[in-house]
């Protein structure tokens, strides 16, 4: 098939909901299509593979562009970021962190870093590896500042609370939360962290019986 017709059938495939014919087509079309910027067009097969369930192509395409990615103006980096989301999405979070890791270690940007250990540990989170979530989560509030308790970091912090109560390591959770109960002013917040504490205290009772 010719490449101005292949591009053609690709955008009525997409038009029919008929993702498999377009990823299939979308394979043979490394290069965008005429007045298509190269950077676009490789979002859109990575989109359309990763609906199609292609998740070992999408991972070779976005691997491909992630040592340029510390030259991408923001807008493109946030593409790029929100087709790593759309992997966790369809619960793919083995390889979402693997790209998250190569992204981490291509950013030198310390803010960004620690947004992506965040997501880092959502989805160890959401495959219930609790104790890992935790950790990626504590990095990421500790990142810039170890003692650091800007909003982002009181939000790491609660999360691996969280975490680490249901990996059972419930002392070190209690002394988190206390922590973020000492610093925060938020009466509706103060009232969710005694929530968890006297939670925490139920468990433990509960274990002691």
């Amino acid at each position: 098939v010719p490449a101005a017709v292949a591009y053609m059938l690709v955008d009525q495939a997409i038009r029919d909901g008929d993702l498999p014919l377009a990823s299939r087509l979308m394979k043979h079309l490394p290069e965008p299509p005429e007045d298509t910027a190269r950077f676009a067009w490789q979002m859109r097969r990575a989109k359309v593979f990763i609906l199609a369930g292609e998740f070992e192509r999408t991972v070779a395409l976005l691997e491909a562009l992630l040592p340029k990615s510390a030259s991408l103006s923001e807008a493109q980096r946030d593409q790029l970021i929100q087709l790593l989301f759309d992997l966790q999405t369809v619960g793919q979070h083995d390889r979402a962190i693997q790209l998250l890791e190569k992204l981490y270690n291509a950013i030198p940007n310390y803010k960004l870093r620690r947004e992506l250990l965040f997501w880092m540990a959502d989805s160890r989170h959401a495959q219930q590896n609790y104790a890992e979530a935790a950790r990626l989560y504590l990095r990421s509030a500790t990142l810039i500042d170890n003692n650091s308790m800007d909003p982002w970091a009181q939000t790491a912090r609660y999360q691996a609370a969280r975490n680490l109560s249901k990996a059972g390591m419930a002392g070190d959770a209690e002394y988190i939360y206390k922590q973020l109960l000492r610093i925060t002013e938020s009466p509706e917040r103060r009232a969710v962290l005694r929530q968890e504490l006297e939670q925490l205290r139920l468990q433990q009772a509960a274990a002691d019986e």
